[in-house]
């Protein structure tokens, strides 16, 4: 554990938690607070960690306050505990610090029997709720505990899926299921059948692929869902809302192939495999935390954080300026899907010109 305690880290969660719940003791909300300057004139013996000066215990008020953040930080030394008993007797608040660690302890057995629980509980692709179809419940296929258990479920789930007994909206989440279990387990990608490994890539929707793709169908109702889903994809709101529409297309799709006949392979492609032709989801998200769009050009968020304010006080108005400077300060939230997107609002309040100076800039500057 690291060497801190109240006084060194003072952590206002753990007595913010304490006071939900009313537990802090009057003699400790009204005393004053405790100093780093006050505790190192202090002898060691008025420590309950006497090695490293932590836990001090001169006062109740101390005593209690190294109760509480000993429990509440997860530390487990038996002396230390038992050092902070011995002088809370001493100041006669025993039992102030018992209900203390009472209450910690009491925290770490829920996570700990909630963890065990989450040990024990099995793994499923597939869970139906049958809602009492003849006589049944709830009932779980393709377990992916282990290795063994992935692979034989991708073969097992494979022969349904092409015996025609599971959809392809299911099978995509079952095979999703089983590419993440196989990723969690170390089972290679080769030992999983094709179609799990089609079916579970999470690649993101191209609809404008997908319209060369789906003229090989020479359907005029497949030809009128790819209008669709083009129309609908330009206005969804990211590449999550996108995934969702092109699922329901897929589906429509999958039920006009078999009201037709059609029979996958030998060059036919399913649904999926027409629409979902873009990057994996992964590679997505990947870019979209590291790069910001400016009038359709693709700039790394690095170069455009990293311009400096003297070339953009130089280039542009007061206002203009204002307003690049702040998009800059959204990367002290973190570099991420989100902060990328908040650059790309505030960069939208610039005119067409100011953004076409600014993309000029950045290009001086070497990006």
């Amino acid at each position: 554990m690291p060497s801190i305690d109240f006084v060194t880290a003072n952590n206002p969660a753990i007595f913010g938690y304490l006071q939900e719940k009313d537990a802090i003791p009057g003699y400790v909300l009204s005393s004053n607070k405790i100093t780093k300057d006050e505790v190192d004139c202090l002898d060691k013996v008025a420590f309950a960690n006497q090695a490293e000066r932590l836990y001090p215990c001169h006062t109740k008020e101390a005593c209690w306050e190294s109760a509480a953040y000993f429990a509440g930080s997860g530390e487990s030394d038996e002396t230390i505990k038992a050092n902070i008993e011995k002088m809370a007797s001493f100041h006669g608040i025993e039992e102030d610090v018992a209900a203390v660690f009472s209450i910690f302890e009491g925290e770490m057995n829920k996570v700990a029997s909630a963890e065990k629980k989450e040990e024990r509980m099995e793994k499923f692709a597939l869970t139906l709720d049958l809602q009492g179809f003849q006589g049944r419940g709830v009932e779980n296929f393709y377990p992916i505990n282990n290795a063994s258990q992935v692979v034989a479920s991708s073969d097992s789930c494979t022969s349904d899926y092409n015996a025609g007994k599971i959809p392809s909206g299911a099978m995509r989440k079952i095979a999703s299921a089983i590419t993440e279990a196989a990723i969690s387990c170390g089972v290679d990608p080769s030992e999983l059948t094709g179609e799990v490994r089609t079916f579970g890539t999470r690649n993101t929707p191209d609809p404008y692929a997908a319209e060369i793709l789906v003229k090989m169908r020479k359907s005029a109702a497949h030809n009128e869902l790819i209008s669709e889903l083009q129309e609908k994809i330009a206005s969804a709101a990211d590449v999550y809302e996108a995934i969702e529409i092109t699922n329901e297309v897929a589906e429509k799709m999958f039920v006009l192939d078999k009201q037709a006949g059609v029979r996958y392979g030998k060059g036919v492609l399913d649904p999926y495999a027409i629409l979902f032709t873009g990057p994996t989801l992964e590679e997505f998200e990947k870019a979209a935390a590291s790069t910001i769009s400016l009038r359709g050009v693709n700039i790394p968020v690095d170069d455009f954080v990293n311009l400096a304010d003297k070339d953009i006080d130089v280039n542009f108005s007061a206002k203009s300026a204002s307003i690049i400077k702040e998009a800059k300060s959204y990367i002290n939230a973190g570099q991420s899907i989100d902060t990328c997107v908040n650059i790309n609002s505030k960069l939208a309040e610039l005119n067409r010109d100011t953004q076409n100076v600014l993309l000029n800039v950045l290009a001086n500057t070497g990006w």
